[in-house]
């Protein structure tokens, strides 16, 4: 008879198969147990499947943000991988994450290029040390990936975040919560995300509560939801 122990395992187990399926890890056969050719593609990155999938598909988007965007996807993926924030709210005397109260990754990745913050986020800081460990990460990453996703400049990181995270496409609905691919429902408190129709979420805490998302555009959340973009 199965333990606690061994039924949260293949619990984990079941989401890992779901989340390979979702990416294209396996054979398109139902049930296939065997890695795809871009299942290999993903084992041989230095990443989490999840984020080696971004790289490896990010030069198929069609990117529609500000001409001006430098990041990179080796930027994006060192950021998604970095477990403590880039950015730092400042209440009172205490100085705590600025997740959830800013979720939002374009934010973070302008505290990578040292560039001004929006307005709304009084008190929020960038953290220098952090933004130099995930800057320097990149440049190792940005190494070991393939010529197409080096020469990729990133805009708008939302579709990006849903390559990554398929299952997480959300929707607005009411009281600043999102409705996510499977029905789940999930909090955005961050002012700049909430009034999005659609978000591609990349982090939340255990409480549904979102800590890293971005904006899609409803085409774009199509795309994810129907599978289109996935393979």
């Amino acid at each position: 008879m199965a333990g606690p122990a061994t039924s949260r395992f293949r619990g984990l187990c079941r989401e890992c198969r779901v989340v390979l399926t979702l990416l294209g890890a396996f054979d398109a056969k139902e049930e296939s147990r065997v890695l795809s050719s871009h299942g290999r593609d993903l084992a041989r990155l230095p990443l989490h499947p999840r984020l080696a999938h971004l790289a490896l598909k990010a030069s198929t988007l069609e990117d529609d943000g500000p001409s001006n965007a430098d990041t990179t996807v080796a930027e994006l993926c060192a950021l998604l991988e970095q477990e403590r924030d880039v950015l730092q709210l400042q209440e009172g005397n205490a100085k705590v994450s600025a997740a959830p109260r800013c979720a939002d990754a374009r934010t973070r990745l302008l505290a990578l290029k040292t560039r001004a913050l929006p307005a709304c986020y009084r008190n929020i800081r960038p953290l220098p040390g952090q933004c130099k460990q995930v800057l320097q990460s990149a440049a190792r990453l940005q190494r070991e990936l393939p010529s197409a996703a080096k020469a990729v400049r990133i805009k708008n990181p939302g579709p990006f975040l849903a390559l990554a995270y398929p299952e997480r496409v959300a929707r607005r609905a009411k009281n600043n919560r999102f409705l996510l691919r499977d029905g789940t429902s999930c909090i955005v408190k961050d002012p700049m995300l909430q009034g999005e129709e659609f978000l591609a979420v990349g982090r939340m805490f255990r409480t549904n509560v979102v800590t890293l998302a971005a904006p899609l555009t409803a085409a774009e959340a199509a795309v994810y939801v129907l599978g289109d973009a996935l393979r």
